[in-house]
């Protein structure tokens, strides 16, 4: 009787252990699907073990059916809150799925391993950090982690990103010049386009096209350092010249899709004699950027050079609805001497003296004023009057203009005085 026991017993045993080989067998294979289709029922019917629920868990991965593999885990942490594959397993799903908190609080449970395994925990954490914009927090992982293993391309890469972001770019240049002990990581574009941002942003500007240059030796194509490269030609030096050559290529490879890069280009056309391209593509941009006075002001600069003058005196006159203090009397300014081409000199002198209003300083008006008064309406009297003023304002007295008014006054003088005038 034992003996039949013993048989039936090593019977029952052997009907296990094949089909769990074969299992292992099919998961080996990859062949998911069919170790699902035994180990589901099992996993809904609470009735599989940590190792089977583990194996379910990596089928559903693979399957990308990350809410049952979570489930899965869950399931495991409900009996064992040790099991440190579930719970990384956890952890990496949330991750995936956005649910950034909870994958931070599952990363922060899991015990420090070895080496090469504390690397790989820290720096999922480390990345989680980041993505919360918790800036200080995955700094301080990510030097632990490059101290570790300064070679890595990767650490060093986010270390720079989380200084970065946090706007420490002083930090950020010094950790540039002083990693020396790995050019793989100085030589990487996306390092090197952070600390040329950081130069630029306390005002280092040549040491930021130096790194900017090294970039376009890697990538001529790469739209960050095409982008701040030009912004730095066109805004900090006004050289246009350069400058559009940039956005030229920059905004070849965006397709045209950044309407600040156009606007940045079209001007750099105009000053660089290109009035022909410019104008339309500043006036193509009006709706776009609508609170942008500059946009209707050089195109319609522009315009006035192309010689169409209806088109300039409209989009002068649009540029001063939205202009901003600091920049009316410049735009007032352009926007009379429109009305004095046109002959509307009425308008001209009334545009010229808003310019005095935002801007009393700007003695070059009181010349153009003096010209307008005397073209429209011969009032010689108060031409003399503005003359003065404008000799006794400007400091060039070499000055095409200088002289003209000095000659203006003499002439004036002379003929109210033979006019029993003065």
């Amino acid at each position: 009787m034992m003996r039949y026991l013993f048989i039936l017993g090593f019977l029952f045993a052997s009907l296990w252990v094949f089909p769990q080989h074969r299992i292992e067998k099919l998961f080996y294979e990859n062949n998911y699907e069919a170790v699902l289709s035994v180990l589901a029922p099992k996993v809904n019917e609470n009735k599989a073990g940590e190792s089977e629920l583990i194996m379910a868990a990596k089928c559903y991965l693979a399957a990308f059916q990350y809410t049952d593999a979570a489930g899965c885990f869950e399931k495991i942490l409900e009996k064992n809150t040790e099991n440190s594959i579930a719970r990384e397993g956890l952890a990496d799903i949330q991750t995936t799925l956005n649910f950034k908190k909870e994958a931070l609080q599952n990363y922060s449970l899991l015990p420090m391993p070895s080496k090469y395994d504390s690397l790989r925990i820290i720096g999922k954490k480390a990345s989680v950090f980041l993505d919360l914009n918790y800036y200080e927090d995955a700094a301080d992982l990510y030097t632990q982690l490059f101290t570790l293993d300064s070679a890595n391309v990767f650490f060093f890469r986010r270390l720079m990103l989380a200084r970065y972001k946090q706007k420490q770019y002083l930090p950020v240049v010094k950790l540039y010049v002083d990693t020396l002990n790995s050019a793989e990581c100085k030589a990487d574009k996306d390092v090197k386009m952070m600390a040329a941002d950081s130069y630029s942003k306390f005002g280092d500007y040549i040491h930021s096209l130096e790194l900017l240059d090294e970039i376009f030796k890697l990538d001529s194509t790469y739209i960050p350092a095409l982008s701040k490269a030009a912004y730095i030609h066109f805004s900090t030096y006004k050289n246009y010249q350069d400058a559009v050559v940039l956005y030229r290529k920059l905004n070849k490879l965006e397709n045209a899709a950044d309407p600040f890069h156009l606007r940045n280009q079209a001007i750099c056309e105009y000053f660089t004699g290109n009035s022909e391209l410019a104008a339309p593509m500043l006036d193509s941009l009006i709706t776009e950027i609508s609170n942008d006075a500059f946009i209707p002001f050089y195109a319609g600069l522009a315009y006035k050079k192309n010689r169409e003058f209806d088109k300039s005196l409209e989009m002068l006159e649009l540029a001063t609805q939205i202009v901003i203090p600091v920049y009316a009397g410049d735009i007032f300014h352009h926007l009379g001497r429109a009305y004095a081409s046109q002959r509307e000199f009425e308008k001209a002198i009334e545009t010229y003296k808003k310019v005095l209003e935002y801007d009393s300083a700007n003695y070059q008006v009181l010349y153009d004023i003096a010209v307008t008064y005397e073209e429209y309406s011969l009032n010689r009297s108060v031409a003399l009057g503005y003359y003065k003023l404008y000799l006794d304002a400007c400091p060039n007295v070499r000055a095409p203009d200088y002289t003209y008014a000095e000659n203006r006054v003499k002439r004036i003088k002379e003929e109210l005085f033979f006019d029993g005038q003065d």
